[in-house]
């Protein structure tokens, strides 16, 4: 559809649901004309995770300037927008006011219409953009710095949670490991550059949920399993025979893959339990990552 100039109509799209201020404006038929994106680990790294307040704040400065630099990178104008798209759920509370709010002052001073979005369900939805045939059905697996989610998605809009983590997140195991290990936020990357070095085989520790049959995921023993790997005897002798730095690249490179295959185990089950014909092409897995992706899996 167009609107009454005769060119394409234009979305102008908000997210801030955590730690990061963003803003987008996207033509009708999926083309991204520009993404701006304004992070804030810089002012939680001391902390070692995201602090609300913090974000909250650092959203009010940066929202309206994100949102100017998204409109003129697409070299668009204000009149021009069709309609305005905001996250409203899940996240942070007071980071999700700054965003709605801002979008709920564009759409009435526009009069033009607002669109509630959900972000786990628009990153499954992401997945599709720019693509000629639509991803849906398929299974979406959200893995991001606060949700592990397992979705049987009919259409864009239906989206049914079928597992997730009955504790943390996989962003935030990884975030705990490298506390534990004296590695810098975000922990994601830390552990992944980390893990490079590593021998996958050197160490042992707890798959959980690996076995259970469930569709489900924990990671919180996971990462109490290294508090006390570290605490006790294990990091002196790493220490002793093989130095500090080289010690916490062992541990890493364990902690990476498995990490990662929890994930890879669940879609699979996913796939054998969770559909009549769980193997046909016109089944999908669609995969949103947002704190990491490990170069191996394409080797």
């Amino acid at each position: 559809m167009v609107n009454s100039s005769g060119s394409s109509r234009l979305l102008l799209a908000i997210e801030s649901s955590c730690d990061e201020t963003a803003a987008a404006v996207v033509r009708e038929d999926g083309r991204v004309l520009s993404s701006i994106v304004a992070s804030q680990y810089e002012f939680h790294e001391e902390w070692g995770g995201v602090v609300p307040e913090i974000a909250s704040r650092a959203h009010v400065q940066r929202i309206l300037p994100v949102i100017q630099s998204a409109l003129k990178e697409a070299g668009c104008l204000p009149s021009q927008l069709a309609a305005v798209a905001v996250t409203t759920e899940p996240g942070l509370v007071g980071s999700l006011l700054v965003g709605l709010t801002a979008a709920k002052t564009i759409a009435m001073g526009l009069n033009i219409p607002l669109v509630t979005v959900n972000h786990v369900e628009a990153h499954i939805y992401a997945c599709g953009m720019g693509k000629p045939q639509s991803i849906y059905p398929c299974v979406g697996f959200v893995v991001s710095g606060g949700h592990t989610n397992l979705y049987d998605c009919r259409s864009a809009s239906d989206c049914r949670l079928i597992g997730g983590t009955t504790d943390d997140a996989a962003g935030e195991a990884f975030d705990k490991v490298a506390r534990i290990l004296g590695l810098p936020y975000p922990g994601g990357p830390s552990v992944q550059k980390a893990a490079l070095q590593g021998d996958p085989g050197k160490f042992r520790m707890p798959r959980p949920l690996l076995h259970s049959g469930r569709l489900d995921f924990s990671f919180s023993g996971l990462t109490t399993a290294y508090v006390f790997f570290v605490a006790t005897f294990a990091l002196n002798l790493l220490v002793l025979y093989h130095g500090v730095r080289r010690g916490i690249e062992r541990l890493c490179k364990w902690a990476l893959p498995v990490l990662m295959a929890l994930g890879v185990v669940l879609m699979v089950r996913v796939m054998t339990l969770g559909t009549p014909d769980p193997l046909l092409p016109e089944n999908n897995v669609a995969n949103g990552f947002g704190f990491l992706w490990n170069p191996h899996w394409s080797d």
